[in-house]
């Protein structure tokens, strides 16, 4: 993974924001979830990931 991208996404909110990769959900796929707990951490998040990917991997926000 991108450590540096994980981190500044961790550090939206730590202990607050969460990063997981799926990989049962769809067999021989995965994606990232991200759960954050409010709006401005939502927001903050989203301009980091920019284009609403991972590196190329789907991700999907799950609020909290």
């Amino acid at each position: 993974m991108h450590a540096d991208a994980v981190e500044q996404i961790l550090a939206v909110s730590p202990g607050h924001v969460f990063l997981d990769v799926d990989r049962e959900t769809c067999p021989g796929r995965a994606d990232i979830v991200i759960s954050f707990a409010t709006h401005g951490e939502r927001e903050a998040i989203e301009s980091i990931l920019n284009d609403g990917a991972f590196f190329d991997v789907p991700v999907r926000l799950r609020n909290q």
